[in-house]
């Protein structure tokens, strides 16, 4: 075993581990892999392999939004565009305290903010109409996504979605991107008792995919998120997004500046098996 504290504080170690794998590939490959920093920054502290983060794992579960998606700068629109009409002025600082909340905590946190004469459920309907609309028109697949999704099917592996959005939403906009029939299960915080950061919706998704939850790893982009997978009792691969740069993630197993990234650094953990 390695341990993730020592393995890469060096460009020299990072080539040693590479060495240990029998990457393939000369000294250009290993020097791309370097400069794009695929990862090999981990700090945790705790003892693991650092190239085993797939070993015993059946299944991958994915986030949706800010993590397949970078949904985030559309629903801070949206949000402005919703909440104008009673003369809100929406802040990026403000709207950043509801990513990765369940949406009627959002909700709640929105109406109690600005004292809007509205319930929960009247707010959440007009936002996730409207959201869902403009995401369909606006939507991308975050770089990477696709090839690692190829990959991983390619391997075996189950794939779902454990989103704090409604299902509904989660397939619309898994369609728009064109992988809804590459999931084998997707389930939404509306399916469930209780939104991240509560485990509810991985446990959901584990469930559905016959996978117990051990043998998942999840990907996620906010602390909430982490943290719900770190309950579910699944390992968890952060990859944080922008909006919550410098949040804490070290409940994450381990965590990669981007999907590109972790797609890298998985193609050469299956060439080492």
């Amino acid at each position: 075993k390695l341990s993730m504290r020592h393995v890469v504080k060096t460009r020299a170690d990072f080539i040693a581990l590479l060495s240990r794998l029998n990457a393939p590939g000369g000294e250009s490959q290993i020097a791309y892999g370097w400069a794009e920093g695929i990862g090999y920054h981990w700090d945790f502290g705790r003892e693991a392999s650092a190239v085993t983060i797939l070993d015993g794992i059946q299944a991958v579960i994915f986030d949706l939004d800010g993590l397949m998606v970078d949904s985030e700068p559309i629903a801070l629109d949206v949000w402005r565009e919703v909440l104008d009409p009673y003369g809100v002025k929406l802040s990026a600082q403000v709207y950043s305290r509801v990513i990765g909340l369940e949406p009627r905590r959002g909700a709640g946190m929105m109406i109690g903010t600005f004292d809007l004469p509205l319930t929960v459920e009247e707010l959440l309907d007009t936002y996730w109409q409207h959201r869902t609309k403009v995401m369909e028109q606006r939507i991308d697949p975050q770089p990477g996504l696709l090839n690692l999704v190829e990959m991983l099917d390619k391997a075996g592996l189950q794939l779902g979605v454990a989103s704090n959005s409604p299902h509904f939403y989660v397939r619309r906009i898994l369609t728009a991107i064109g992988l809804d029939q590459r999931m084998a299960c997707t389930v939404g915080s509306d399916q469930v008792q209780a939104g991240k950061p509560a485990p509810d919706v991985y446990l959901a998704a584990a469930e559905c995919l016959d996978v117990r939850p051990e043998a998942c790893l999840a990907i996620e982009d906010s602390p909430a998120g982490v943290e719900a997978v770190h309950a579910a009792g699944m390992r968890c691969v952060a990859v944080p997004n922008r909006e919550l740069a410098g949040e804490d993630f070290s409940l994450a197993d381990m965590e990669f500046g981007s999907l590109e990234a972790f797609h890298k650094f998985v193609k050469v953990e299956l060439l080492a098996d």
